[in-house]
């Protein structure tokens, strides 16, 4: 287990974690795990804007249906 991290266990009704993990698939996560630790930090930790929000679920949508492009096609440095 990596030092920085300590493991928790949630106990969830059988419909929630279904849903859990249906968004979890929708939005591009790679694990529920991954959901969870997103949604407590931005409860916990409010950082980002709600629009920097929405455009990292498109990223991550884009990076899961294949849609990425190098960045030496896009002409950058």
């Amino acid at each position: 287990m990596d030092m920085g991290t300590k493991n928790i266990n949630v106990r969830l009704p059988i419909d929630l974690e279904e849903d859990l993990e249906k968004f979890a698939e929708e939005h591009g996560y790679t694990s529920k795990s991954e959901v969870v630790r997103d949604a407590i930090r931005r409860l916990v930790k409010p950082k980002l804007s709600d629009r920097t929000l929405k455009d990292i679920e498109i990223a991550r949508k884009q990076i899961r249906e294949g849609k990425t492009v190098d960045h030496d096609e896009l002409g950058g440095s």
